[in-house]
């Protein structure tokens, strides 16, 4: 884990896809997930993108933002 933990409203928005995209991903175990709680599922957005690049996937990147 390399930075700041975001939610899945966030991380969607920093790739360009929804917040369902981000759930299901994260549910089949395409992505990463750090479970703090059993309801709360936070992300970090570094360790998705690699893992994406890793995959195959088009991860789209706004600079930072």
């Amino acid at each position: 884990m390399s930075g700041r933990l975001m939610a899945a409203e966030e991380l969607a928005e920093r790739l360009g896809v929804s917040p369902s995209t981000i759930v299901g991903w994260a549910k089949a175990g395409v992505i990463p997930e750090i479970r703090p709680s059993p309801r709360i599922g936070r992300f970090d957005y570094e360790d998705v993108v690699m893992v994406l690049k890793q995959q195959g996937q088009e991860a789209q990147d706004d600079g930072g933002h």
